[in-house]
């Protein structure tokens, strides 16, 4: 009985261990501004399987270790890991054009990103 129960725990441990490693955060892209005032961070998290991708988007200030939360959003993308593929974005000084792509038949989202001064995001429709 006690050795079905030391089995049991460590297959309970292992499977936690498992989950925690798949659902963490992984990083898509580190993006200075021309200047390197500034840095945007794209995270995300994968679905189990296939399906939506949790998008989350911050900024560094130069110099500093804490990264500010600017957005979350979700893209759909039927395949691997997210890669470069998925992003593209343009610098004017400190303010960013991203654009966020998923599969070819879903579409892709764009956003403005103001980091001068009070960085703010705002979503492009």
């Amino acid at each position: 009985m006690k050795k079905r129960i030391i089995i049991i725990s460590m297959i309970l441990l292992v499977l936690v261990i498992i989950a925690t490693i798949c659902n963490s955060d992984k990083t898509l892209a580190k993006l200075n501004s021309p200047d390197s005032t500034y840095q945007l961070i794209i995270k995300y998290n994968p679905p189990f399987l296939k399906g939506t991708f949790k998008i989350s988007i911050y900024y560094k200030e130069k110099g500093s270790l804490i990264k500010k939360h600017l957005t979350d959003t979700n893209i759909f993308y039927d395949g691997a890991y997210l890669t470069d593929e998925n992003y593209h974005i343009t610098w004017e000084d400190n303010k960013a054009t991203l654009t966020l792509t998923g599969d070819s038949n879903i579409g892709s989202k764009k956003f403005i990103i103001n980091l001068a001064n009070s960085p703010k995001m705002t979503e492009v429709k």
